[in-house]
């Protein structure tokens, strides 16, 4: 088992948290993690002046008057998640499935805007298209974050990673 760092932003990082998100696709020449290694979640922090305790903009409700520090700049004892690579495998991004684009996080509105159908529910952008397919759906949030480098038309291959959320004693160990 290996301790890795991983960057996700704060909507990746809500759906971890809600239960909605086991699933991570990267584009890269190699893998960068391996079945059973530990990752910890790098997300957008700050630090209470009076406690000097790590708090954390995904889940933070209200006006913050401390600057946001880059999940990128975040040390490992700030990290409050850690998830454990369960399966790896590497493939086309158009090979993913309906279960793996909702492992991904995509989730099923009944009513979004008078609309049905599946969304991208992270962080200000809320499925703005309502697409007949969580795949369909997916796409338009592969774009949203890859689309300049990586768009969804190139088909470019990607590693997909599985994971599970670890409790505090599981990661320690």
């Amino acid at each position: 088992m290996i301790d890795k760092p991983i960057l996700m932003n704060g909507s990746n990082v809500g759906a971890i948290l809600a239960g909605r998100k086991s699933q991570t696709r990267r584009v890269s020449e190699k893998a960068r993690y391996a079945v059973g290694d530990h990752l910890w979640l790098r997300e957008t922090w700050a630090v209470r002046p009076e406690d000097n305790r790590p708090f954390y903009r995904a889940t933070y409700a209200g006006a913050c008057e401390i600057p946001w520090r880059p999940s990128i700049f975040m040390p490992r004892w700030a990290s409050r998640l850690t998830l454990e690579v369960t399966a790896v495998r590497y493939e086309r991004l158009q090979e993913i499935s309906e279960a793996d684009a909702i492992a991904e996080g995509i989730t099923w509105q009944t009513q979004h805007q008078g609309q049905i159908g599946w969304y991208e529910v992270y962080g200000d952008w809320h499925g703005q298209t309502q697409e007949v397919t969580a795949v369909k759906s997916y796409a338009v949030l592969w774009d949203s974050i890859n689309g300049k480098k990586h768009p969804w038309n190139s088909n470019p291959l990607v590693w997909c990673y599985e994971f599970k959320r670890l409790d505090a004693q599981e990661a320690a160990k």
